[in-house]
């Protein structure tokens, strides 16, 4: 394994060859089943070297599946990239021959265990799942458990209890054919006879969601993706294609400036209805950001705008938020608007200072709108730490907004001493800084739950002079639906995450 070392020294041509030489002494050393994890280390060594390979064993045939070397870009991985197709390599690595085109979460094999009550599953990438009859049953597709056309179990409880055995239907050969599991189930009841499908997927899709680690990740930490020229707006509000083009920058960078807006009031509806629609919230479906006398909200002046989150205080914080430059006067002087990638921050922090990251993990910060002077009077509160973790201690979720911060009930010394050092990060990773001045007919998107955003003070030279931004909000699980749905369909995206508490997003077909 410290012979990895030497990869990063490789050009990037022979980086499969490498791979799968590493791979193959791991197997006859260790044996498959202790390669099988060890593998993990190659492949996160080659996504440092960004190159997207994998080599797995074929467990059908014994011999090596190699990507395909036309582009380090789209040849596949098992956790998360595009997968195309794989060619069989034997021994010698010749006559090459190609493999019929499977996803990675196609079955090649099963089996029920010697007692029954339990069957494993061979997927194609080389992984076994194990799966009780109980958890089995409860999952089962079939038109008695799950209405075709709703896709919503109908299954009854009682039956799913009360499994005694479970066996792999004796008809099932063609698995690539047949992409389900067949089984069958003895129950107090008589015997069942159904399948099992997207719940098996659903059960790899987290198998290989735990094995996705900060370093598989770092591409969508650094924003690297190869993606297509942005579209303009028009295009989005014409073309699923160009709506799975934005919702992919938005994906892997966070954020996505438009052009070409029309000289619309309502452009930020339009585009949040091909997503799904605005997200209401106590300033309505759709705000405006101009400087008043007497705001109701900081942003509604003059004055300069720290990073921060926009309602943050909610407990289902917006999902993403488009602010379109309606008029934006050359008499205005200052306004920029500065962008940050909060989790790329994070992940930085977390590997400079673990202790007072872990800190902010474990302590809840209070954000609140207590404002009873205005229209709608409002008391929102909530307690919610900086950054929330998973299981396997990804980032999934953060909050940070100071301007609406309440008492900090529960801060120690030690909290306050975290607090200020990630503030300081914050402002010390200038890298991470996107700054930009809008012009009128662009519209800023951008990630609320990903993205801190800020905004330069200004000033208004003449009298008539007016920054005045049109925005509203779209939900965060919406937009993580239409942009896993495009995903899947065209294979953009390398493993991200959207900020919604759940793990790092994975595609789940190759065709």
């Amino acid at each position: 394994v410290s012979s990895l070392y030497l990869f990063h020294h490789l050009p990037p041509t022979m980086a499969s060859t490498y791979a799968l030489s590493v791979t193959r002494a791991l197997v006859s050393c260790h044996g498959f089943c202790r390669a099988t994890r060890l593998r993990g280390l190659v492949t996160r060594t080659l996504h440092t070297h960004r190159t997207w390979v994998h080599a797995p064993l074929d467990n059908r045939t014994g011999t090596w599946l190699r990507a395909l070397p036309a582009c380090t870009r789209t040849a596949p991985c098992r956790l998360g990239c595009q997968s195309r197709r794989w060619q069989s390599m034997s021994e010698q690595q010749a006559d090459i021959t190609p493999q019929p085109t499977l996803s990675r979460y196609g079955v090649v094999g099963a089996s029920e265990t010697e007692d029954a009550s339990a069957v494993s599953v061979q997927w194609h990438d080389g992984d076994i799942t194990k799966h009780s009859m109980t958890w089995l049953r409860h999952h089962c597709a079939c038109p008695q458990c799950k209405q075709p056309a709703s896709g919503q179990r109908t299954l009854d409880m009682t039956q799913a209890q009360t499994v005694r055995a479970v066996r792999v239907a004796k008809s099932q050969t063609n698995w690539i054919a047949e992409p389900h599991l067949s089984l069958e189930w003895d129950t107090n009841m008589g015997t069942h006879v159904g399948f099992v499908d997207t719940a098996l997927v659903d059960a790899k899709l987290q198998h290989d969601q735990a094995m996705v680690t900060d370093t598989v990740l770092d591409d969508w930490y650094n924003g690297v993706a190869t993606l297509d020229p942005l579209p303009t707006v028009p295009e989005i509000l014409a073309s699923d294609e160009a709506l799975a083009t934005w919702l992919f920058h938005l994906g892997a960078k966070g954020f996505a400036i438009l052009d070409g807006a029309p000289d619309d009031p309502d452009v930020v509806c339009h585009l949040a209805n091909r997503i799904s629609q605005p997200q209401p919230t106590i300033y309505g479906s759709t705000f405006d950001v101009v400087a008043t006398s007497n705001p109701v909200n900081i942003a509604y002046s003059t004055t300069r705008l720290g990073l921060h989150q926009d309602l943050i205080y909610y407990e289902s914080t917006p999902g993403l938020q488009f602010l379109h430059a309606y008029r934006f006067d050359d008499g205005v002087v200052g306004g920029e608007s500065t962008l940050l990638n909060l989790f790329s921050a994070i992940h930085r922090f977390r590997q400079s200072h673990p202790h007072y990251a872990f800190t902010l993990s474990q302590v809840p910060t209070r954000f609140q709108k207590v404002h009873y002077d205005r229209e709608t009077p409002a008391h929102i509160v909530a307690d919610k730490p900086v950054i929330r973790l998973n299981q396997q201690g990804h980032v999934v979720d953060a909050a940070w907004s100071p301007p609406f911060e309440g008492t900090l009930v529960n801060a120690s010394d030690e909290y306050l001493e975290a607090y200020y050092a990630f503030s300081n990060a914050l402002d010390s990773y200038t890298d991470l800084h996107i700054k930009t001045r809008l012009r009128a007919g662009q519209v800023l998107t951008f990630s609320n739950r990903i993205m801190l955003h800020g905004r330069a003070e200004f000033q208004l030279t003449h009298e008539g002079a007016c920054r005045h931004l049109r925005g509203c909000y779209v939900n965060i699980d919406e937009f993580g639906s239409r942009l896993a749905y495009f995903n899947n369909k065209y294979h953009k995206l390398p493993p991200y995450v959207i900020g919604n508490g759940q793990g790092p997003q994975l595609t789940q077909t190759s065709e």
